[in-house]
């Protein structure tokens, strides 16, 4: 476990290390750096979630004529997609049906038109809805549980928040509370490399960590300090969402990653 801790922890070092390096391409243009991230980033996630998965770019449609949805930097395609791709191997149409989850990357999440931009990104995502969620007895299940496992996952990775975290929480808060957003469309979860995962829990079903809260404290923005492991509790995050399809076995990775000890958790109350 601590052999898979540190490799983790070596690889957000290196993707530090190439967001960096992107800043400093100097002649390079704005849209060059983004997509030297993007690709550095989407080459990561590629190397936990190996073929026959797919990372790509693009916009999502749902089988109900919504969306398209907003381009997202990074969509993980099942491999349950159909492999609808061009002459240059990229995806002509992504389904939510096959769409695992996605992660939108925002290098300084502290400036308010990133922000915005993220949150009116996942609205365009979380308004697509799969046929059916991940369960093979689905009539065991809840139907808000039932529900949630229609939407995909919707992430942001960033390097960056403001100084006081409370700050950016209630910045997203206001902003949601001002355009009247419901809770079904908002986003699920920030990873702020090298600081941890904040997480937003919209009901109590939904977190892992829940079972150890008072009933009163189990939904809201919780923070989970990772640190330099902040990878670590990412993938965790990501192995614990709502998938496209049922998965028959557990994951490799998440065998693994779930035995790591939870590091201090932080519920924000703003």
């Amino acid at each position: 476990m601590e052999k898979l801790i540190e490799i983790l922890i070596e690889e957000a070092e290196s993707l530090s290390r190439d967001f960096k390096k992107a800043s400093s391409l100097g002649e390079g243009t704005p849209q060059e750096i983004a997509d030297y991230r993007e690709n550095s980033f989407r080459s990561f996630i590629s190397r936990f979630f190996p073929n026959p998965y797919r990372v790509v770019k693009g916009k999502i449609h749902d089988s109900y004529g919504n969306g398209p949805s907003a381009s997202i930097d990074c969509v993980l395609v099942n491999p349950a997609h159909p492999h609808l791709i061009d002459k240059q191997n990229k995806f002509q149409l992504l389904l939510a049906d096959g769409v695992d989850l996605v992660i939108e990357l925002k290098p300084d999440f502290s400036k308010t038109d990133e922000l915005v931009r993220a949150l009116n990104q996942a609205i365009s995502v979380k308004k697509l809805r799969r046929v059916k969620g991940p369960f093979v007895l689905p009539q065991t299940k809840p139907e808000h549980v039932i529900e949630v496992s229609k939407q995909i996952p919707f992430f942001v990775f960033t390097q960056k928040v403001k100084t006081n975290i409370i700050d950016t929480v209630n910045e997203i808060m206001s902003w949601y509370k001002k355009n009247s957003i419901p809770m079904d469309s908002r986003i699920d979860a920030i990873a702020i490399n090298d600081l941890g995962i904040l997480n937003y829990i919209k009901h109590s079903d939904f977190y892992y960590y829940s079972w150890q809260l008072p009933e009163s404290e189990k939904t809201g923005w919780f923070l989970e300090s990772w640190g330099e492991a902040t990878l670590v509790g990412f993938l965790l995050r990501l192995e614990t969402s709502f998938s496209a399809v049922a998965n028959i076995q557990e994951g490799v990775l998440n065998r693994y990653i779930k035995r790591i000890k939870i590091p201090h958790i932080q519920r924000i109350v703003t």
